[in-house]
C-alpha cells in the first residue's frame, strides 16, 4: 500500500470522526434543550398554576370584599417573585453553578405549605423511615417530581386534598403523591407526566400511575440511592 493510499484512508477516518463528533454535539444539544424545557415546565408552570388560582380569587372578591381581594393580589405578587426565583435557579443549574439546598424533608414541607396556601389544595407531607442526606441532584429530582404531581392534581384533577408520602429504606426511597381529584377515563400522559417518567428513568428508578375510585389518583416513584454519590455525602 503506497503513501497516497494511506493518506486517503487517514483522511476518510478523520472525516468520519468529525461526523461522529458533530452528531455527539447535536445529541448533547438536543438533550440539553429537553432538560431546559422540562425545568421551565415543572417550575414556572407550577407557580403559574397557583398564580392563576389566586388571580381568579382576587377577581371574584373585587366587588364583594376589597380587603380579601387586596390580600389575594398581594399573594399573587409573592407567587410572581417566587416564580422569578425559580427561573434564576434554573438558569444557575443550566450554568452548572452549585445550588445549596435544605433537606428533602424541609423542601417538601415548604412546598406542601405553599401549595395549600396559594393553590387552595390541602396538601400534607408524611415521612416514614430514617431520613438520609441525599445528593443535591437526586434531591432536586425528587422535588421536581412532587412539584409536577401537585400541579397535575390541581390543574387536571381539580383535587382538594393531596397526601405526599416520603419513605426512606436501606437501598433507596419512595414517593407517593395521592390526590382525591377527578379520575380520567383513560390515562394519556402529557408533557408533564412524560417529563416525570424521564426524570425517574435517569436515576434508574421506577414510576407507576395508580387510579382507584376509592383512593383517587396516585403517582408512585421508587428511586435508588447512588452509592458513589452517597459516599461523597458521608
Amino acid at each position: 500500500m503506497d503513501t497516497m493510499q494511506l493518506y486517503a484512508q487517514l483522511m476518510q477516518s478523520h472525516e468520519r470522526l468529525q461526523e461522529y463528533a458533530l452528531q455527539t454535539e447535536e445529541w448533547a444539544a438536543a438533550r440539553e434543550r429537553v432538560r431546559i424545557a422540562r425545568d421551565i415546565h415543572d417550575t414556572v408552570g407550577h407557580k403559574l398554576t397557583a398564580l392563576l388560582v389566586q388571580m381568579q380569587v382576587a377577581r371574584k372578591l373585587s366587588r364583594l370584599d376589597s380587603l380579601r381581594s387586596e390580600q389575594a393580589y398581594l399573594e399573587s405578587e409573592d407567587l410572581i417573585r417566587s416564580a422569578l426565583q425559580e427561573v434564576r435557579l434554573s438558569v444557575r443549574a443550566i450554568r452548572d453553578e452549585s445550588i445549596t439546598s435544605t433537606s428533602l424533608n424541609e423542601s417538601l414541607t415548604s412546598l406542601a405549605e405553599e401549595f395549600t396556601k396559594f393553590a387552595k389544595v390541602h396538601t400534607v407531607l408524611e415521612v416514614e423511615g430514617t431520613p438520609v442526606a441525599l445528593p443535591g441532584d437526586l434531591q432536586l429530582t425528587a422535588y421536581r417530581i412532587v412539584q409536577e404531581s401537585l400541579t397535575n392534581a390541581q390543574k387536571h384533577g381539580h383535587a382538594t386534598n393531596i397526601v405526599i408520602l416520603l419513605t426512606y429504606a436501606e437501598t433507596g426511597f419512595s414517593l407517593s403523591i395521592r390526590n382525591d381529584g377527578e379520575l380520567p377515563a383513560e390515562l394519556k400522559p402529557g408533557f408533564g407526566l412524560i417529563n416525570l417518567q424521564e426524570r425517574v428513568k435517569e436515576w434508574n428508578g421506577e414510576v407507576h400511575f395508580r387510579m382507584d375510585q376509592k383512593t383517587g389518583f396516585a403517582v408512585e416513584v421508587k428511586l435508588p440511592y447512588s452509592k458513589t454519590e452517597m459516599e461523597r455525602q458521608n
